[in-house]
């Protein structure tokens, strides 16, 4: 079992496990992710920007995480507990439901932390929908945040973040920072 960065090779059956778990969520009531349809131009962009990694069990991949640096529309309005400094969010991140009893969810979550602290980043934010009970459980036990809510089209998401380290706020413009 490895976490790898995942490549064209890959889209088609990172698709399918995307298509595999939104319609897992749609039978649980979670209306998290935009329609089936467009799974496959999501993946081929995380994958194209370098952000998609695959969690491999056996050749197959049973897990998926996607995240970056980029701030994140609406979560401006949430009271981060790391103001400061670069953050890694976590866009998207799923596993396979016949092996959601396997800490995969966790691993993954282990390695966006990893990631976040080799970039320098001061925290890891994840966003999950009001109605995804399994990801707030997972990522609570994980040690990560609740910081507030935020509307967007698809619902109400609930905004989690783990802080990595304690950064100092920017020292003012044209200040050199107190030794």
């Amino acid at each position: 079992m490895s976490i790898q960065k995942l490549s064209g090779e890959n889209r088609a059956s990172a698709t399918a496990l995307l298509k595999m778990v939104y319609l897992d969520m749609l039978q649980k009531n979670v209306h998290e992710w935009d329609d089936e349809n467009a799974i496959e131009g999501i993946v081929a962009e995380d994958i194209e920007a370098g952000h998609a990694y695959g969690y491999f069990e056996h050749d197959a991949i049973v897990g998926y995480i996607a995240f970056d640096t980029r701030a994140r529309a609406g979560s401006e309005c949430v009271e981060w507990g790391c103001p400061y400094g670069e953050h890694l969010a976590v866009c998207r991140a799923c596993v396979n439901p016949i092996r959601r009893q396997h800490s995969y969810a966790e691993r993954l979550l282990a390695f966006a932390e990893r990631s976040a602290r080799e970039q320098g980043c001061s925290s890891v934010r994840v966003k999950a929908h009001i109605s995804n009970k399994n990801a707030r459980y997972i990522l609570e036990e994980c040690d990560y945040s609740f910081r507030g809510t935020v509307s967007h089209r698809l619902g109400l998401f609930c905004c989690y973040e783990k802080p990595l380290t304690a950064p100092e706020p920017p020292s003012p413009k044209g200040l050199a920072p107190s030794p």
